[in-house]
């Protein structure tokens, strides 16, 4: 019988960034495989928790804020496992990686567990998506790309320029504030700058 995930038991982003050891060479090869089936609606993300939760919960955004919510039913996946779990929902209809984006994910991350699948939905955001978590919540807002930040880069994106080779692009960090532990903000750069 299969174990049943568990959104606690992801790691938090500075574990899930240290586990992340071979992050070129991953990279390099997932660009053009994301090209070849994600349509550029998807890119690679860090796997990590973002707070504990309850029974019966999910993670789930809803414009500017993420939270957990119980019984969530209107609610479409986002990000997913490896596996082709979800593990992050939002209020809008997402599409979902196919059978083949996730076998030829697989192939090529193996046993690295902190690697998933996300849905790119902020497609011309201008700037840089800052979050801030209050309690449960986590919260957005969108500062100058400029605006500094000590962070750790928590989701990429194919890019390619016509007959160029694809690379893989930042998108996304969380900043680790001061002596903490686990990340209480999250900034996602602009995908197109």
């Amino acid at each position: 019988m299969a174990t049943k995930f568990s959104y606690n038991a992801l790691p938090s982003v500075e574990v899930a960034d240290r586990l992340f050891t071979d992050r070129d060479e991953m990279l390099e090869k997932l660009g053009p495989i994301l090209q070849q089936y994600g349509n550029n609606e998807f890119g690679v993300c860090l796997v990590h928790r973002h707070c504990e939760l309850e029974e019966g919960e999910r993670m789930v955004a809803d414009g500017n804020v993420s939270q957990p919510e119980k019984d969530a039913k209107d609610a479409y996946p986002s990000r997913w496992l490896a596996t082709g779990e979800a593990y992050e929902f939002n209020r809008n209809d997402t599409p979902s990686p196919s059978d083949e984006l996730f076998r030829s994910f697989r192939s090529i991350v193996g046993n690295t567990a902190v690697l998933g699948l996300f849905y790119i939905r902020d497609k011309l955001m201008d700037g840089v998506e800052l979050e801030r978590t209050d309690g449960r919540k986590n919260i957005t807002k969108i500062v100058p790309k400029d605006h500094p930040q000590k962070t750790i880069t928590t989701a990429w994106h194919p890019q390619s320029r016509e007959g160029a080779v694809v690379t893989m692009r930042k998108c996304a960090t969380c900043e680790i504030p001061p002596g903490s532990k686990t990340h209480t903000l999250h900034k996602r750069v602009s995908l197109y700058v």
